[in-house]
């Protein structure tokens, strides 16, 4: 067995729901040697390949990965099972797989909360399913809000961080290693509270952009974006042309062909792109910010050709 379908089979119980194989330590390390993405890293000019059994994984599309190394065999696999997880199925059976971004902050955290288990004592997240709710309960609430020089996370300090725990830890729910309600209710318990502290905290902490300002600021970037897409075929051609001389040249030297080309068409290219496309990623980032209430980061991470388009009821649909 060595392709990741057949590791998927291996590992989870898909059935409408999704849910974590209760796997020995043998099964596991059984595992280790599949082959579960291979990256182009360019730095290095080499391929690299991420197998189960390894600590690293990062996919083919993404610039950043994640280390899993929480000290513990059966933690790491109950992590990396959760990873994979929500790259490929979602919570559910034909769901949404989850994006990278988010996957790589939910798997950090889920990795600190096993590093912090482990210290005391614990060897799997089924555990929190037998025990006592007390200590279950002190457990989380001491991740949560422990100082970090303990390996928590320090919420107290950084409020949003109660969301980022309940985020992330409500995924043990979700894939089927911790299966009772008591355990959703005690995260409730431990991070609604501050959550809601946050919110009220930081409801008036972003500046609120004038409606008026909104309107110019929206109008602008859809010109901009308007006038770069009308002369998006002439950049083209003359992009083309540019391109195609070192084809037609013969010439040995490519500084030749290069310095024949700026001589004829430098001055074209560079108006173009100094007229009309100079500020369009600027633009666009405007755009998206302003119609989908989708985050900063969110925004960045954004590749080239990712908008989605439809007719819905005869009207145009943009996801």
């Amino acid at each position: 067995m060595s392709h990741v379908v057949d590791l998927m089979e291996e590992i989870a119980t898909i059935d409408g729901s999704v849910a974590v194989k209760d796997l020995p330590l043998e099964a596991i390390e059984s595992l280790a040697d599949i082959v579960v993405w291979i990256s182009y890293r360019r730095r290095l000019g080499v391929n690299v390949i991420h197998r189960f059994g390894s600590p690293t994984f990062c996919p083919p599309h993404a610039n950043k990965g994640i280390v899993i190394d929480t000290g513990h065999p059966i933690l790491d696999y109950e992590v990396k099972a959760i990873m994979l997880l929500m790259a490929r199925t979602g919570t559910r059976e034909g769901g949404q797989p989850y994006k990278w971004y988010t996957i790589t902050t939910r798997i950090r955290r889920l990795a600190n909360l096993a590093r912090y288990a482990a210290k005391r004592g614990v060897r799997s997240f089924r555990e929190f399913a037998t025990m006592p709710e007390a200590r279950l309960r002190t457990l989380l609430l001491g991740f949560v809000t422990g100082k970090k020089a303990e390996g928590a996370l320090d919420a107290q300090a950084k409020t949003s961080l109660y969301k980022a725990a309940k985020d992330a830890l409500k995924h043990l729910a979700d894939f089927g290693l911790v299966a009772t309600s008591e355990y959703r209710a005690i995260l409730d318990e431990v991070t609604l509270e501050g959550i809601d502290r946050h919110v009220a905290e930081n409801r008036l902490s972003h500046a609120i952009i004038p409606t008026g300002v909104m309107k110019q600021l929206i109008a602008e970037a859809v010109d901009y974006v308007d006038k770069a897409e009308s002369m998006f075929a002439e950049f083209a051609r003359v992009f083309r042309q540019t391109h195609g001389a070192f084809e037609s040249s013969g010439c040995a030297n490519v500084a030749n062909v290069i310095f024949v080309c700026a001589l004829k068409d430098e001055k074209a290219l560079g108006k173009l792109l100094a007229t009309y496309f100079a500020d369009l990623q600027r633009h666009t980032y405007a755009l998206v910010l302003a119609f989908t209430g989708m985050r900063d980061s969110e925004v960045a991470a954004l590749r080239a050709g990712c908008a989605g388009y439809r007719q819905e009821n005869s009207e145009d649909v943009f996801w």
